[in-house]
Order: structure tokens, then sequence, then C-alpha cells
């Protein structure tokens, strides 16, 4: 038997989890918007800043 999914099983990502209301944009019917919730503590400064050095495509001279 093949498993149903939400569409909130389809938004939840890692630290992430969706609510479960959707809300809409004034003016348009068709959009939705999700609203994501962090479910874990922030990473320090410092220790976000160390991190950034290494994904660079580009030397800095």
């Amino acid at each position: 038997m093949k498993k149903i999914r939400r569409l909130l099983d389809e938004y939840r990502y890692p630290g992430f989890e969706p609510q479960a209301t959707l809300n809409g944009v004034f003016g348009d019917p068709q959009a939705r918007v999700i609203t994501l919730v962090r479910r874990q503590k922030k990473q320090d400064a410092a220790l976000a800043a160390g991190c950034a050095g290494a994904i660079m495509t580009k030397r800095c001279d």
C-alpha cells in the first residue's frame, strides 16, 4: 500500500518544521505561505563565522 504524504511532510527540513496552518497572499488566490519554525538553537556567531570562510569560491587578495 502506498504511503500518503501530506504537504507539510514535503516542507520538513533538517532543523525546521512547518506550522500546521497555511497563510494566503492578499490579491493572489493561488499563493500560499508555509511558515517554518526553527527546532534547534542557532549557532554562535563565532562558530558561524568560522564556517563561512570555508565555502568561498574565490580567494580574497
